[in-house]
């Protein structure tokens, strides 16, 4: 599968104030001016994945480790200037998201604070000041702006992921912070995320991306005319259960077939090659979201001696969802086309497909 989505095994956001406070079991994490009542400076985010379980997909995959992206879904901000900046790095020490909410009173030291990685035990102090110093660690910066069609976020983590196969070492996490963190508790900038405790399905993920790709033989000529082209599945079920990877076989044909005497239906025999940069993506049925989005590493359909077709991991979806698939096609003259053949599934948890 040439698309991974790992989750996190814990998060948390940790606040500069000295109630040494954890807030691990709340649905939110929050950057900039924490909403807690006695909250003083700024929050930052703690995310943590386990490595193991990225090695074992990408061997899975059975392909060639690509990019790898943080990802955290938007779920509201308060003074948020029209430009803005998230600051990134891994984390060095190990620690404990803890069990806390932001309104508990008092706070909850079971987990990682500003001062502590492990709560209570007050033992350990964050290896080389990570929280307080800075230069000690390197930054990834990226900048976003209010004018975005979303605010969700996509992070790239692929130096320190790729570090984390080469060197056989447990990555413990990321760190995340407003770049400007004086201006933002000034102006009382907030922006907050989903959790992974979250009871929506906008949690947090590392995604991975894995080129694996089948291209078709040099003699294989691709179908060019995208006014007559329809791109259907052959053999798509209704339903599938989650944790299912199945091969989806693509039927390519044009929408009107020159006539011919045949006793077969020209409708069901897939007859043209797609053009190699022809991507796939998936699309929540009732909110209209990408839930995998075109993507030229990663979402590239394959060819064999069968035809073209991709792999659908349901690991990707949220369960007791509907999805559709599509298509985007690049005839190598500078246009692209999405295709919509209405070819919709359901992903299921448990009971009867």
């Amino acid at each position: 599968m040439s698309v991974i989505r790992i989750r996190p095994i814990q998060d948390t956001f940790i606040v500069d104030n000295e109630t040494n406070a954890s807030f691990g079991a709340d649905e939110i994490l929050e950057l900039g001016k924490s909403s807690r009542f006695d909250a003083v400076g700024c929050a930052r985010i703690l995310v943590e994945f386990l490595v193991n379980e990225v090695e074992k997909a990408v061997e899975e995959a059975g392909g060639t480790f690509s990019r790898a992206t943080l990802n955290f879904k938007y779920a509201y901000a308060e003074n948020l200037p029209p430009v803005w900046g998230i600051d990134c790095t891994e984390i060095g020490t190990e620690w404990a998201e803890g069990v806390g909410h932001v309104n508990d009173l008092p706070g909850n030291t079971s987990g990682a604070s500003w001062y502590y990685p492990k709560g209570e035990t007050k033992v350990d102090v964050w290896e080389g000041g990570l929280v307080g110093s800075e230069e000690d660690y390197t930054w990834e910066h990226d900048v976003f702006t209010g004018y975005q069609a979303n605010r969700d976020i996509r992070i790239d983590v692929t130096e320190w992921v790729y570090q984390w196969f080469q060197e056989k070492k447990q990555g413990l996490g990321f760190l995340l912070k407003l770049g400007n963190e004086e201006l933002a508790e000034k102006q009382k900038t907030r922006i907050c995320f989903y959790s992974s405790e979250t009871h929506t399905i906008y949690y947090p993920y590392l995604e991975i991306l894995v080129s694996d790709e089948v291209k078709p033989e040099s003699g294989s000529v691709p179908y060019a005319n995208l006014d007559n082209l329809v791109i259907g599945t052959k053999n798509l079920k209704e339903s599938y259960y989650i944790g299912d990877r199945a091969r989806i076989d693509l039927l390519v044909r044009p929408e009107y077939p020159v006539r011919r005497f045949s006793t077969s239906s020209l409708y069901r025999d897939s007859q043209d090659v797609l053009p190699e940069q022809t991507l796939w993506g998936i699309r929540d049925e009732y909110t209209g979201e990408m839930s995998v989005p075109f993507q030229p590493i990663g979402t590239q359909c394959s060819y064999d001696e069968r035809g073209n077709y991709m792999i659908l991991d349901t690991n990707l979806l949220e369960p007791e969802r509907y999805y559709r698939l599509l298509f985007e096609v690049d005839n190598g003259e500078g246009r692209r086309k999405v295709f919509d053949s209405k070819n919709i599934f359901r992903v299921t948890r448990h009971g009867e497909l």
